[in-house]
């Protein structure tokens, strides 16, 4: 039985273990770093780097594609947002909605009829740029709320991405992963409820004295998400497409915001608060996404 069918339950299962249960959830704290790298390169195993090389030679909606991932909510955020909410908890939205696409997103293609070796271009060239971009667009958007070290910062996510991802590299090169491929995604979805468990753990009593804070974050993670996910859908041609670039758009690295955060400035929660959110509303986000994309592709069956 693969577990990662469950993924949702199993991740939120982790996330209730960090206010139930949180000191084994404390101790996981300084390995957290090392599960990310981890999960990192099990997601990386699967890269064809010629087929990232076709992508540049129509790159047009792959292009928008990562506009959209990397810049469409923290522009929404910075525009509708920024004069009404605390410096920590606007650089903490801006850091969390820039991240990277997740693996998940490839899962969650093939799960739901879309193209998963396109989503697994996406995401890889996202979190290639990362790097990069990451922190470029944090203090772009952030720099005059709140200073903080923008060149630290992209290196701890060149550690974090970079290395796993060459080692993947080598593993697949000297043929080492086929006894890994076959439990990937049940590895993958153990460790980000664990790395979930350690995020939420020593920080649990502050979240729940925000309860409303944490409330509304939620809701606007939601809806956020559910902007991500029409503009990704609308690029698309055909409805696996569709199907890709929507979910490619939604579905991201949350773990790595929130692992950032935590690092980059450990001083204060609500930088930290938007990333746990929003791991937490990515999964409850698949329960009305399983029911809309079941009723849209039955509807194209019918026509």
């Amino acid at each position: 039985m693969k577990i990662s069918k469950y993924s949702s339950l199993i991740i939120l299962f982790g996330a209730l273990l960090g206010f139930i249960w949180p000191h084994p959830g404390i101790l996981l704290r300084p390995l957290l770093n090392i599960l990310l790298m981890i999960l990192i390169f099990l997601s990386c195993l699967e890269i064809d780097l010629n087929k990232i090389w076709q992508t540049f030679k129509k790159p047009k909606l792959i292009f928008l594609e990562l506009l959209i991932v990397h810049l469409a909510s923290p522009i929404l955020i910075f525009i509708f947002l920024k004069p009404f909410i605390q410096p920590e908890l606007f650089l903490g939205l801006i850091l969390v909605t820039t991240v990277p696409v997740g693996r998940s997103a490839v899962f969650l293609s093939n799960l739901f009829g879309g193209l998963p070796e396109k989503a697994l271009i996406i995401s890889s060239l996202s979190n290639l740029i990362s790097p990069i971009v990451l922190p470029l667009i944090t203090y772009y958007f952030a720099r005059s709320t709140i200073k903080f070290d923008a060149i630290e910062m992209g290196s701890s996510i060149t550690i974090i991405i970079v290395i796993p991802f060459f080692l993947a590299l080598i593993f697949k090169h000297f043929n080492l992963i086929k006894k890994i491929i076959n439990y990937q995604t049940d590895i993958s979805t153990i460790l980000v409820a664990i790395i979930v468990w350690g995020i939420i753990a020593p920080i649990h009593s502050q979240i729940t004295s925000h309860f409303y804070l944490s409330l509304i974050l939620t809701i606007l993670s939601l809806v956020l998400m559910s902007i991500n996910f029409g503009l990704g859908y609308l690029l698309g041609s055909s409805q696996p497409e569709k199907i890709t670039y929507a979910i490619s758009a939604t579905y991201k690295n949350y773990s790595l915001a929130t692992i950032i955060a935590s690092l980059t400035f450990p001083w204060a929660i609500m930088v930290t608060l938007p990333s746990l959110i929003y791991s937490i509303s990515n999964n409850i986000l698949l329960l009305p996404l399983q029911f809309l994309l079941k009723l849209n592709n039955e509807h194209s069956n019918h026509r």
